[in-house]
């Protein structure tokens, strides 16, 4: 990222919070809507750890079914769907009831980016982590036999869908216009 990781980062934190304003439009009486991260860790999150914990950034929308929501503002190659993939294991652990896994980018990507992650390597990272901060070490605490593992995996991957927001800004002002007076 270089000397404009903070800008870039917060560029990122910013459509993330977008997106989760776009997401009120979708909420009925008595629904909930929770922006959060997996392990607690924005609500003390400096301007200085933000670039270590964008990641782990994640929005929950509470209805009849739940959802988890990934959101990234930057190129999803396989490397940041495994990282997505990972995060929605640690949800998943943390909220047994998630029906639906969305990734929500601003970019084009492969509808079968998900579906292609390979599966061992994701398993064979899990395996040799070390420590307990990593997001693979999380994984491994967890606990899951491999097979066990890969089956999370697939299950995962068969509730996950991609949304993209090309303009996301317009599809705000489009959905609140009747909402407020411009």
């Amino acid at each position: 990222m270089g000397e404009n990781g903070g800008i870039y980062s917060l560029a990122g934190f910013a459509y993330q919070m977008k997106v989760f304003v776009l997401q009120i439009l979708g909420i009925k009486s008595g629904y909930t809507l929770e922006y959060e991260t997996i392990d607690d860790v924005a609500l003390k999150m400096t301007a200085d750890d933000m670039d270590e914990h964008e990641d782990e950034l994640c929005s929950i929308l509470g209805a009849t079914n739940r959802k988890a929501i990934q959101v990234k503002k930057t190129q999803v190659t396989r490397s940041i769907a495994k990282k997505v993939v990972k995060n929605w294991i640690l949800a998943d652990k943390k909220h047994h009831d998630i029906e639906n896994f969305i990734l929500v980018t601003d970019r084009e990507i492969s509808t079968d980016i998900l579906v292609d992650l390979d599966v061992d390597e994701i398993c064979e990272e899990v395996k040799s982590a070390t420590g307990n901060k990593s997001i693979d070490a999380k994984i491994k605490l967890i606990g899951y036999t491999e097979s066990e593992l890969v089956q999370k995996i697939k299950d995962i991957v068969s509730k996950a869908s991609i949304q993209k927001y090309e303009d996301i800004d317009a599809e705000i002002i489009e959905g609140f216009k009747d909402y407020f007076i411009k």
